[in-house]
């Protein structure tokens, strides 16, 4: 019996860990830092902005990072750990996406403007 193969789909996690309290007297980030080093140490693609953290790979592996994540800023000394989750599973790049939205903004203001 044949089994048509599953098309390759790649998985987007975007994460803000929000550990209490966020760091120590010496380094007030300490907790979140070490979420950051745990997602780095994966190899994965990602990107750290304002807000939080952007990881892409195969979907196994970015659920590995993200529970990576969640644990380092526990284990460095944090006494709670909230998480922000949002994902994205499908056949779109992180770069296609930045595309898309760049592109649908870019038709606002000139709309906006047009008006």
């Amino acid at each position: 019996r044949f089994v048509a193969p599953v098309p390759t789909r790649s998985m987007i996690a975007d994460i803000q860990v929000l550990p209490t309290p966020s760091g120590t007297a010496a380094n007030a980030y300490l907790h979140v830092e070490a979420a950051i080093a745990a997602i780095a140490a994966t190899g994965l693609s990602h990107s750290v902005h304002a807000l939080g953290t952007t990881i892409e790979g195969p979907p196994d592996a970015v659920w590995v990072a993200v529970r990576a994540a969640f644990d380092a800023a526990l284990a460095s000394g944090a006494t709670k750990e909230l998480m922000m989750l949002k994902i994205y599973q499908g056949s779109a790049t992180v770069a296609q996406l930045e595309s898309s939205g760049k592109a649908c903004a870019a038709a606002a203001a000139a709309a906006a403007a047009a008006a």
